[in-house]
């Protein structure tokens, strides 16, 4: 896709710009150039928070907001860039090019292979406005071109397709590319690989499917779970790593574990209540939190901890207890007042968090935080929380 000057200033001046209104009000740009400027405009808006750099430079020029629901966004494609040191790198599935620039940059020599014509061919005028000259784009497709080729690699990224017919995939065998035919080629081709997946994908399937592990990390986003990274060893020797990222604006951690199933230990609310970052939660059972923090949860599934000693180093948010009370408004309104106001959480409770809301008649506030727990001697409370701040 070319477009002139016009279009491009067009597109710089309206970035920012209702697309519907834009159409109504046009004066400027003919059918077709107004139709590739609403697409730019509508691309651009999906990626300002994710990519902010591509976003800012209009010289760029960004695939249908389609490709860009599957994208990295800019935080976790530089990640997964350094997790490994490498000299030459592929890309098997380059799609919007957001994680091989990432790549590319930690690389001397990066091929890029997609078999959309389109899309490599808006790759290679994207990659020469980045000014990534170690980079080589061929469309075709990864699996065939695998076969083929003699070239070894350090380092190799797969990001599948998980739409087939326009609908999510939900099985790790329906994948585009296929990874049951893919990974044993790739293997031969280098010694490390990554392979991105969805974080709706469960760790115990992970398991069962891939072989030679090296890591599994989980990485968040400002404690929105984002995507979960794969990464295989063809010469692996140590134990798997299960690792949880979080790549948030005011808190960032990366905490390693061993790929083993933790036992769980449960005691009665203390002085702190945790809750754990949604990385962790992702890792579920395979996450030792007696270990790592020396704290344990109140109660099965609540993913809440709790300590009488501050982990000032916890991977979430902290909480000082209040008090405890019964399930009820009146137990509530005697800690909050006849009026309460705060934050609310259900975990492992038989009511949903909005029914219970209005069934306590619980106004929204930001000063103390509800939790609605069964704890794990099977009673039903109300944890009365006030957050702590750690800079």
């Amino acid at each position: 896709m070319n477009f002139n000057q016009k279009v491009r200033n067009f597109i710089e001046n309206n970035a920012r710009s209702d697309i519907h209104e834009l159409a109504l009000k046009n004066k400027e740009l003919g059918m077709r150039e107004l139709k590739i400027a609403l697409e730019q405009i509508e691309s651009r808006k999906r990626i300002k928070s994710k990519v902010p750099s591509w976003y800012e430079n209009f010289d760029l020029i960004l695939p249908n907001s389609k490709y860009l629901e599957q994208s990295s966004s800019e935080k976790t494609a530089n990640f997964k860039s350094q997790i490994y040191q490498y000299s030459s790198s592929i890309d098997c599935t380059g799609g919007t090019g957001i994680d091989s620039a990432a790549i590319a940059r930690n690389s001397e020599n990066h091929l890029i292979i997609e078999n959309n014509v389109d899309l490599a061919e808006l790759l290679k005028q994207n990659f020469s406005v980045l000014n990534l000259e170690n980079v080589e784009i061929v469309a075709t497709d990864c699996i065939d071109y695998l076969s083929k080729t003699n070239k070894i690699f350090d380092f190799a990224y797969v990001d599948p397709s998980r739409r087939q017919a326009g609908k999510r995939v939900i099985k790790l065998n329906d994948m585009t590319p296929d990874l049951s035919t893919l990974l044993p080629i790739l293997s031969t081709k280098a010694s490390k690989i990554m392979v991105k997946l969805s974080p709706l994908f469960d760790i115990d399937e992970i398991l069962r499917y891939f072989k030679k592990i090296d890591y599994i990390h989980v990485v968040s986003v400002n404690n929105e779970c984002k995507e979960i990274l794969v990464s295989l060893n063809s010469i692996a020797t140590k134990e798997p790593q299960i690792v949880a990222v979080e790549l948030g604006d005011s808190k960032n951690f990366v905490i390693s574990g061993t790929l083993n199933k933790a036992p769980s230990y449960y005691e009665m609310p203390k002085k702190y209540i945790y809750e754990t970052n949604v990385a962790l939660v992702k890792l579920g059972k395979y996450f030792d939190y007696q270990t790592h923090f020396g704290i344990n949860e109140i109660g099965v599934n609540t993913n809440l901890f709790t300590s009488d000693f501050f982990v000032e180093n916890f991977a979430g948010e902290i909480y000082k207890l209040i008090a405890i009370t019964k399930p009820n408004v009146k137990e509530l309104q005697k800690v909050l007042g006849e009026k309460p106001h705060a934050m609310l959480k259900v975990r492992n409770f038989p009511i949903k968090t909005d029914d219970l809301r209005k069934k306590l008649n619980l106004l929204e506030g930001d000063e103390n935080k509800i939790y609605a727990v069964t704890l794990f001697d099977g009673s039903k409370k109300f944890l009365i929380c006030k957050k702590i701040s750690v800079d």
